[in-house]
């Protein structure tokens, strides 16, 4: 992250396969995430996570 972003408030997004491709998920996350994004949006990564714990947390029927 620059300098720039933090001072400013901006709000870093990325795509899918930069969400993929980071370390800050593990392999089992990835997959979920895998699932659930969307090709051609961007998520931040409080909204990645966001989308991990509902999964998680879904009532199966």
């Amino acid at each position: 992250m620059s300098k720039e972003a933090k001072t400013s408030g901006e709000v870093l997004t990325f795509g899918k396969e930069q969400i993929l491709s980071s370390k800050g998920f593990t392999a089992l996350e990835k997959d979920v995430l895998q699932a659930l994004l969307a090709e051609g949006q961007e998520y931040t990564l409080a909204q990645a996570k966001s989308e991990i714990e509902e999964y998680v947390k879904r009532r199966v029927e």
